[in-house]
C-alpha cells in the first residue's frame, strides 16, 4: 500500500453457486500523526466513559449505603416492636394461666360446696 494502491479485507462465502461478500472493508494507508490523533481521540473518548462510570457507581454506592442504613433502622424498630410484643405474650399467657387456675380453684370449692 506504499505505493497508493487500494487494498480491502474481504469475508466471503464460497458456495456452487456464487461467491458472497459478507464483509467487504476498505483498507487506508494511514501516516504517523494520523495513527497518533484518532488513538489520542479513542484515549480521551475512553478516559471520559471510565470517569462517567466511576461517578455512577460512586452515586449508586451512596445511594445503597443510605437505603442500607435506613433498612438497618427499620430492622431495629421492628425489633423492638417484636420485644415489646413478646413481653405482652409472656404477660398476657401469665394472666391467662393464673385465671385459669384462680377459676380452676373456685370451681373445684364450688364442686366441693355442692356435694356437701
Amino acid at each position: 500500500m506504499k505505493d497508493g494502491s487500494e487494498a480491502s479485507f474481504k469475508i466471503v462465502e464460497l458456495n456452487s453457486f456464487r461467491d458472497v461478500v459478507h464483509l467487504d472493508f476498505p483498507l487506508v494507508a494511514g501516516n504517523d500523526g494520523s495513527r497518533a490523533s484518532h488513538l489520542a481521540e479513542r484515549l480521551t473518548m475512553t478516559k471520559a466513559a471510565l470517569r462517567q462510570c466511576q461517578e455512577q457507581l460512586a452515586q449508586t454506592i451512596e445511594q445503597s449505603n443510605d437505603k442500607i442504613n435506613s433498612l438497618e433502622s427499620h430492622i431495629q424498630q421492628l425489633n423492638g416492636a417484636c420485644d415489646e410484643l413478646k413481653g405482652k405474650c409472656m404477660q398476657g399467657d401469665a394472666d391467662l394461666k393464673s385465671a385459669i387456675a384462680e377459676a380452676s380453684s373456685r370451681h373445684s370449692e364450688a364442686m366441693d360446696a355442692a356435694r356437701q
